[in-house]
């Protein structure tokens, strides 16, 4: 996640930069026809491609690609010989992008493992991914490592058996473009780790909660909202 976070941190700067060269007049020897803007939003889109590959994030790459169509509608069209200029409405764009991207999560999804500590102790690992509006519950009956996967959807989780709760547990999230919401007992203390790139995340704070009840959750969210909300 440091990776991502030093990738992410150096592409929002290398764009600042191109944005204060172009307000001066920099076109970055630009063809005619092509502006600026173009240029700056397609590295964008390009970088967000990179990050996927490298991070092996293949559904999320439809959206950028898509994006880079709609930056270079014109010049595509003019490229095929389409008089209007225009290749589809932008509604068009956006239902391909998020049919390809649903259509190819739902192929590509996982279910539920088994793995062993050293010890022979058991810890579930939920490989799954969420779409769409859903509502999972995350069973304390044992120690867990559990992983959530929210791509486009509200989803919100529970915990149940709480008060079977071991402390040490693990949950691994990965919020894309989605809200996911986490219904955590007040009485347990929270640690986060959550990578945040372009999105929102609201938690209530651990600062003065001490207790034997640790939940340590990690992950990244990306141009989602995530909340950890006290029950």
């Amino acid at each position: 996640m440091l990776k991502s976070r030093i990738f992410w941190g150096v592409a929002m700067i290398l764009l600042a930069v191109a944005l204060i060269l172009s307000a001066l007049g920099f076109n970055f020897w630009l063809p005619e026809g092509i502006a600026t803007w173009q240029l700056i939003l397609s590295a964008l889109c390009l970088l967000w491609i990179i990050h996927s590959l490298v991070y092996k994030q293949f559904t999320q790459l439809f959206f950028p690609v898509i994006f880079i169509v709609m930056i270079f509608e014109s010049e595509i069209a003019t490229a095929l010989n389409i008089a209007s200029g225009d290749l589809a409405p932008t509604w068009l764009f956006i239902l391909i992008a998020v049919l390809l991207t649903v259509g190819s999560q739902l192929l590509f999804s996982h279910g539920v493992t088994v793995t062993h500590d050293a010890d022979g102790a058991s810890t579930r690992v939920n490989k799954g991914r969420v779409t769409g509006s859903s509502v999972l519950y995350i069973d304390c009956g044992e120690q867990f490592n559990e992983r959530i996967e929210n791509n486009l959807g509200a989803c919100s989780v529970y915990f149940s058996n709480k008060e079977q709760f071991v402390s040490g547990s693990n949950l691994a999230v990965e919020n894309n473009l989605g809200s996911l919401v986490l219904h955590v007992p007040d009485e347990w203390v929270v640690t986060t780790t959550i990578e945040n790139n372009l999105g929102s995340i609201k938690a209530d704070g651990d600062a003065e909660r001490t207790g034997e009840k640790v939940l340590r959750i990690t992950g990244e969210n990306n141009l989602g909202s995530i909340v950890i909300k006290r029950v």
